[in-house]
């Protein structure tokens, strides 16, 4: 490179940051007269770029019946209208209305229990509503359960309409229902004129709650223009976001509470079959046959006396509730039966009995290796008292035969129509099942088919029931 090229490409150099300099200064000048010429011209859009920004965003704070903890619990979403199958009454709260207990208010109120997570909802538009007629004294002694059936609007006024609960349905003891109308009502009716509860104290064919919660009111936070600075001599304190490794456990007391069993009281009955379709049942357990029996043609009639035991099927329907009829057949089995035989003086039992079969002491004659058979097959009908009652009554009608099985077993077969009647008591297993004991008693006048032989036959009986409603 020749010295006059170096020296052309210095001055070249110098020349471009010159330019570049004045440029700069030129931008510079221009960017300051354009902001001076903006901030007195408002049509200008990009001005407000420059601005700070707000510290804090405008939002809306909205005042709460209920402490932060509780709503803290709360679900996001808010609830619809109708019924809650996780809102029961909190026990020991008084009478509203006739024989129930009402309580009407915000979600987040004490006297509610909830199963789940307490629901969001709007004050101005809903009411939570929950009852129970547990602990609640009715005229007449009359006991019933109370269900949610529904809400009916009314010109202003909300109308909670109540039913009687349903064995085998869950318990619906609470609802969201909307808010009345400004100057409406909020009324209790029940559905029926014959139900006891959900009518006014004073007798009138609704009930009117007044104690309804305020509506919660909006209000709007005003911004700031500035952020709001610490008072004078307390530190600037900021929020720890930094892990948790002292390994403490969090503070529960946020956590919602489990109802207790006193809270639960008016879950209602566990369900249960109302008894009004199939029947279906087996008995099974020991009596006492008595019947008179002539055991020799020389002897005079004897008591004959046996322990069966005994086993029936009972299979039908229920054309009522708590009402089943049906088809039964059964029978039993007394084993070794013994007799008492009056004999005339003189006579030796051993001397008329002298045949194998039979077992004399004194005036006892007992058949061995010899079997006292019942068979039956007839209908019958099973009553329950109430649709709440575990006490039912038996009846049957059918027709039974007598037979003697086993060893030198030579008589004639006996038969007849039989006659029964059982008082029993029930206590449910399941839904559908339960288990019983019932205690019975049959008569059956008997004669045999060759001779003119007539005699009657006494079974009291205590078996054991398990029905299938």
């Amino acid at each position: 490179m020749s010295v006059c090229t170096a020296v052309a490409n210095r001055w070249f150099g110098f020349i471009a940051i010159g330019v570049w300099a004045v440029s700069s200064g030129v931008g510079c000048q221009a960017s300051v007269n354009a902001r001076v010429k903006a901030s007195d011209s408002a049509a200008d859009p990009f001005a407000e770029l420059d601005d700070t920004e707000p510290t804090q965003p405008t939002q809306k704070a909205t005042a709460s019946m209920a402490p932060p903890e509780e709503r803290s619990a709360r679900a996001s979403a808010p609830a619809l209208f109708g019924a809650r199958h996780d809102l029961y009454l909190k026990a020991g709260q008084a009478a509203a209305c006739s024989c129930l207990a009402v309580v009407v208010g915000d979600a987040t109120d004490p006297r509610f229990v909830w199963e789940s997570a307490i629901p969001e909802t709007e004050s101005d538009e809903q009411l939570v509503v929950a009852f129970s007629t547990q602990g609640q004294a009715c005229a007449g002694g009359v006991a019933m359960n109370a269900a949610y059936r529904g809400y009916v609007k009314s010109g202003d006024d909300v109308i909670v309409q109540l039913e009687e609960a349903k064995d085998g349905r869950p318990a619906l003891t609470g609802a969201i229902v909307p808010r009345p109308a400004a100057g409406g009502r909020l009324l209790i009716q029940p559905s029926g004129a014959d139900l006891p509860f959900g009518k006014g104290l004073a007798g009138a064919a609704e009930c009117e709650l007044t104690a309804l919660p305020p509506v919660l009111t909006l209000v709007t936070a005003t911004l700031s223009e500035e952020p709001p600075q610490p008072e004078a001599g307390l530190p600037d304190q900021k929020p720890d976001l930094g892990p948790n490794l002292t390994g403490d456990l969090a503070d529960d007391s946020d956590a919602e509470d489990e109802p207790s069993p006193e809270d639960l009281d008016n879950y209602g009955a566990a369900p249960r079959s109302e008894r009004d379709s199939f029947y279906f049942a087996l008995l099974a357990g020991a009596g006492y046959a008595m019947m008179d029996f002539t055991v020799a043609p020389t002897l005079p009639e004897g008591q004959l006396t046996g322990i069966p035991v005994l086993f029936d099927v009972l299979i039908g329907g229920s054309p009522l509730p708590d009402l089943a009829v049906g088809a039964i057949l059964g029978g039993g089995t007394a084993r070794n039966p013994a007799m008492t035989v009056n004999a005339p003086p003189g006579t030796t039992l051993e001397q008329e009995l002298s045949a194998p079969g039979f077992s004399v002491d004194g005036d006892t004659v007992t058949f061995t290796d010899l079997n006292l058979n019942l068979l039956r097959v007839g209908a019958f009908a099973d009553y329950y008292f109430s649709r709440d009652s575990n006490l039912h009554s038996l009846l049957e009608v059918g027709y039974t035969s007598v037979f003697f099985s086993g060893q030198g077993s030579s008589s004639d077969d006996l038969s007849g129509l039989s006659l029964g009647a059982g008082l029993g008591y029930d206590t449910w297993l399941s839904e559908h099942w339960s288990l019983g004991l019932l205690a019975r008693f049959s008569y059956v006048p008997v004669s045999a088919k060759n001779t003119d032989f007539k005699s009657t036959l006494l079974l009291p009986a205590l078996v054991l029931n398990l029905t299938f409603h």
